[in-house]
């Protein structure tokens, strides 16, 4: 859900990296960017300190190497909704043996053939896993558009409908470059990301696949559909029972009671939950652990009894009537928020 952005010329694009990724980088880094650019020291900015405060947004990736894209690209291009690539990233020498060590499919032939084009190579690679180059791959280049139109491999893409030539942007357009900029603004999952960035972040130190796994779930929190709302009470239930409720298990030495006699790492749910909000008989109270409160207790209980009892392994029954809808999963999803929050203030 992220932008990839590769330039190797980062230090001399800081004004293009303000105006383009403005709304994501929020009025602070836009300053400590500006700084860089009217550096006065002699010294001047390097990519990686760009590299940083940029990144420190959470939604775009900067790499300036060949190699650095490349790794990206390779391992985990199905992270990103945008990838926005400078054709020629020749500026940093790379070495064909280096190069092989992220892609062994790279010889000396490729290099040949890519060399002042690597940009081309992102590409190549994308449309065989299938990508979506279309409305997700996007070209900076300082060359002019039919230039790159007579670039043999490039052409047969365009020709061949894999690509569209308005994917190609020239640099210095003032036009081009404010498409390119509404294009990431209304981008509505790098808003989900946006918007939802606290939580993802927690989310992550438990395990970073569990951040895809909650962004996926918002994106699909209004579907209607009866299967896609099964599947999306069951995501709820993984997040809430088998990582957030294992951690919390996990951190505060839960007793033996609240694990699985068969499986020891596996908790019992439903005596985690009563475990944090134990029922006192004797003072008729609650005693609740770890700054929970009636809030934690009723969402614990909520998710824990709807998201199982409704989810993917729920047996059909002609005689319940009532049954979960999308409003359900958004009640669910608001209830996992409080709780995400509520385990990182007590997570140690």
């Amino acid at each position: 859900m992220k932008i990839l952005y590769v330039e190797d010329e980062l230090t001399k694009n800081i004004p293009k990296i303000i105006r383009l990724f403005e709304k994501y980088l929020g009025g602070n880094r836009v300053e400590q960017l500006e700084k860089l650019e009217n550096d006065i020291s002699g010294y001047g900015a390097g990519p990686q300190e760009v590299k940083q405060i940029v990144e420190s947004c959470g939604i775009i990736d900067i790499e300036y190497t060949f190699s650095g894209g490349l790794a990206k690209i390779v391992k985990s291009h199905q992270q990103y909704s945008i990838f926005i690539i400078d054709r020629n990233l020749s500026e940093i020498e790379y070495d064909l043996v280096d190069i092989q060590k992220i892609d062994q499919k790279y010889n000396e032939d490729f290099y040949n053939q890519f060399f002042e084009r690597e940009g081309d190579y992102f590409l190549e690679l994308l449309i065989t896993q299938k990508m979506d180059v279309i409305n997700k791959f996007y070209f900076l280049t300082a060359n002019s558009r039919d230039d790159l139109r007579n670039a043999e491999k490039l052409k047969d893409h365009l020709d061949f409908g894999r690509f569209k030539a308005g994917n190609l942007i020239d640099k210095s357009d003032t036009d081009e470059m404010k498409k390119l900029k509404m294009r990431i603004e209304n981008d509505e999952r790098l808003q989900i990301l946006k918007d939802n960035l606290s939580y993802v972040n927690i989310l992550k130190k438990i395990n970073p696949q569990l951040s895809h796994n909650f962004l996926d779930l918002i994106s699909n929190k209004d579907d209607t559909n009866q299967n896609s709302i099964r599947k999306n009470l069951t995501t709820i239930r993984n997040l809430f029972s088998d990582n957030i409720l294992v951690e919390i298990a996990k951190q505060k030495n839960a007793p033996e009671y609240c694990w699985n006699h068969n499986k020891k790492d596996q908790i019992v749910m439903r005596a985690v939950i009563s475990w944090i909000c134990e029922f006192n008989r004797e003072t008729r109270k609650i005693n609740y652990r770890f700054n929970s409160n009636s809030i934690i207790k009723n969402f614990l209980y909520d998710i824990q009894e709807i998201a199982s009892d409704f989810g993917v392994h729920k047996k059909d029954n002609k005689e319940d009537k009532t049954q979960p809808t999308s409003d359900t999963v958004n009640a669910l999803i608001f209830a996992l928020k409080d709780i995400i929050v509520w385990f990182d203030s007590i997570s140690g």
